[in-house]
């Protein structure tokens, strides 16, 4: 027993003995492989200009065309009828009235208007029968003498003369002694209508060298 002891404690020794040997052998190692010194550069250095960005060029944009939206007709809105206007009421017929009589003054007036057309007539109709019966003077054309006269007259209820008077001359003796003479010649006149019996009528009696060349 006491051998046994003996010999696990020179086996433990041994084994000591190894371990420290080893440590030893080791430790030149760890000191040779000490890292070395590293130098750190903390100067501040100037950076490199950093590229600026390209500006990008946006595109334009597209207008997109609308489309064309079609117009509404406008309809008129009915008119209402105004409140304070009423429906026309009924009427029955009524029995026709007799047209009541011309008032004085439109009597007056028509009787005027019937008094100046008979006088006009009547004028023209005697202007033509009192040239009919007129003469050039023989004397007057040869010395080329021309004029008018204004003749005034008043007939008779039977186309005779009852006055008459030259109211402006023709300038020559000879040409209103042929006022009177054409006069003389034409009676009896034509009858006057009854409204101009007795009322004075002008003429004019004209004596033109281009009514005989």
């Amino acid at each position: 027993m006491r051998q046994h002891v003996i010999a696990a404690a020179g086996v433990l020794a041994l084994h000591a003995l190894l371990l420290i040997a080893l440590l030893h052998r080791a430790a030149p190692d760890l000191h040779q492989s000490a890292p070395a010194m590293v130098t750190v550069d903390l100067s501040l250095r100037e950076k490199p200009a950093e590229p600026q960005p390209k500006a990008q060029v946006q595109p334009k944009p597209v207008k997109i065309p609308q489309p064309v939206r079609k117009q509404q007709p406008i309809i008129p809105k009915p008119i209402a009828p105004h409140p304070t206007m009423a429906a026309p009421a009924a009427t029955t017929p009524s029995a026709p009235t007799a047209a009541a009589p011309p008032s004085a003054a439109t009597a007056s007036s028509d009787a005027l208007t019937a008094s100046n057309a008979a006088r006009e007539d009547y004028t023209a109709k005697l202007q033509a029968w009192l040239a009919a019966h007129k003469r050039y003077p023989v004397q007057a054309r040869r010395m080329r003498l021309e004029g008018s006269a204004l003749l005034q007259l008043r007939v008779g209820p039977e186309g005779q003369v009852v006055a008459h008077r030259i109211e402006r001359s023709t300038g020559f003796v000879i040409l209103d002694r042929e006022v009177e003479a054409m006069l003389a010649r034409s009676e009896p006149l034509p009858a006057p209508p009854a409204n101009l019996v007795g009322t004075d009528l002008e003429f004019l009696i004209r004596f033109d060298l281009g009514e005989f060349d």
